[in-house]
C-alpha cells in the first residue's frame, strides 16, 4: 500500500513538474520568436453545449478558424484553450494561459458569475483581458466585444412583420415565441424581435406559455404542445437555430397543426438555417446571420489595444458588433456571408459540426 502510495505521489509531482517545464518552453519560445501571444478560452470545442440544463449551439468550430487567420495575418502566436461553463475548468484555463505567459487574454464566457472571477484572476497577475459572450452590468471590469443582440432582434422582427404584412394583409400576427428565458442574450433577442414586430403591427398577440429547454426535440414538443392549443398562430420566432429546426419538425411532422400559413423567424446564422432561409418551400424566411468574423477581428483589435496601453486594463467599454438580417433573401447574399463566416456554401454540410 505504501509502495502504491509512493508512486502516486511520485507521478503527481513528476506531472506537475512536466507541466511547468512546458509552461517554460513556452514562455521561452515565445520571448524568443519577439511576437505577441495571445490566450483564447472558448466555452467549448464541441458544435453545441450545455448550460443550467439548456442546451445552445455553438459556432466555436468557425469562431476558431478566425483566430488561427487573424494569429497569420497580425504574426501573434496563439494559445487556444476550452472552459466550459464551469468556475474550475474556466479557472484552470485562465490560470493555465498565466503560466504560460500571454500578454492578453479573450475570454468566452456565458456565466456572469464565472465571468468576474476569471477576469479578477488575470487582472491581478496583470494580464489584459476582453470578454465575449456574455456582459453582467455590474462586477466585470474589462472591455466587452459582442453581438447587438436586442439592436439585430429588433431589426429582424420589424423587417418580418414587414414581410408578414404583404404576405397576410388582412390578418393579425399571433405570434409563438420558442425561448427559456434564462440568459441576457436570450431576453434581449426576445425583447428586441417583439419590439420590432409591434413597431409595425402593434395588435400582434406573442404566446409563450411554455418553455424549452434549448434542444430541438424540447422546442419541437413545445411547438406540438401549444399549436394543438392555439390553431391561430401564424408566425414563429427562435431565439437560436435549434428551437426554429425543433419547430420545423413540428410542422412537417404534423402538417395539420399550421395549415400551411406559418412562417418562422431566427437567430443563428448556420448552414442548416440559411438552407432553409433560402428554400421557397421552407417556412422558414426570417433569419440574423451572426458576424463571426467581425466579432472576431472586433475582438482582436481591442484586444491588442488592451495590451498596448490605449483601453485601461479595468474598462467598462463596450464594442457591440452589427449581425446581418435575412428576410427571404437572395441566394447570392447568403452565398456571400456563409462564405466570410463559416467558409462554406450552401451544397456543403453543417458548418457547425
Amino acid at each position: 500500500m505504501k509502495h502504491k502510495l509512493t508512486v502516486l505521489i511520485f507521478a503527481i509531482v513528476a506531472g506537475f513538474f512536466a507541466l511547468n517545464v512546458y509552461a517554460s518552453g513556452e514562455k521561452e519560445k515565445a520571448s524568443e520568436s519577439g511576437k505577441k501571444t495571445i490566450g483564447v478560452v472558448h466555452i467549448t470545442f464541441n458544435s453545441v453545449f450545455s448550460y443550467n440544463s439548456i442546451i445552445y449551439q455553438s459556432f466555436d468550430a468557425s469562431y476558431r478558424k478566425e483566430w488561427k487567420r487573424l494569429s497569420n495575418e497580425h504574426d501573434f502566436n496563439l494559445i487556444e484553450v476550452e472552459g466550459g461553463v464551469a468556475f474550475n475548468s474556466t479557472s484552470m484555463a485562465i490560470r493555465r494561459l498565466i503560466a504560460l505567459n500571454v500578454d492578453g487574454i479573450l475570454l468566452f464566457q456565458h456565466e456572469p458569475a464565472i465571468t468576474r472571477a476569471a477576469v479578477k484572476e488575470a487582472q491581478e497577475a496583470g494580464i489584459p483581458v476582453v470578454v465575449h459572450g456574455i456582459r453582467e452590468s455590474d462586477g466585470v471590469s474589462a472591455p466587452y466585444v459582442g453581438f447587438d443582440e436586442y439592436g439585430d432582434s429588433y431589426k429582424l422582427g420589424k423587417n418580418f412583420a414587414e414581410y408578414f404584412k404583404k404576405k397576410n394583409p388582412n390578418s393579425n400576427a399571433n405570434v409563438l415565441v420558442l425561448n427559456s428565458r434564462t440568459v441576457k442574450s436570450d431576453i434581449d433577442r426576445e425583447k428586441g424581435f417583439t419590439d420590432g414586430f409591434k413597431s409595425l403591427i402593434p395588435g400582434a398577440d406573442f404566446i409563450h406559455k411554455y418553455e424549452d429547454t434549448g434542444s430541438a426535440t424540447s422546442a419541437r414538443e413545445v411547438a406540438e404542445a401549444t399549436l394543438r392549443e392555439r390553431k391561430d398562430i401564424n408566425v414563429i420566432f427562435a431565439t437560436s437555430d435549434l428551437r426554429a429546426q425543433g419547430a420545423l419538425i413540428a410542422l412537417r411532422r404534423y402538417p395539420a397543426l399550421s395549415g400551411n400559413k406559418i412562417i418562422v423567424a431566427a437567430i443563428g446564422g448556420s448552414l442548416n438555417a440559411l438552407k432553409e432561409v433560402t428554400d421557397p418551400n421552407s417556412p422558414w424566411k426570417g433569419e440574423v446571420a451572426l458576424s463571426i468574423k467581425e466579432v472576431a477581428d472586433k475582438s482582436y483589435e481591442i484586444l491588442k489595444r488592451a495590451i498596448d496601453g490605449d483601453i485601461p486594463l479595468k474598462s467598462n467599454e463596450e464594442f457591440l458588433v452589427k449581425s446581418i438580417v435575412f428576410v427571404d433573401p437572395p441566394v447570392i447574399t447568403v452565398e456571400r456571408y456563409l462564405k466570410e463566416n463559416h467558409g462554406v456554401s450552401l451544397d456543403q454540410n453543417d458548418a457547425t459540426r
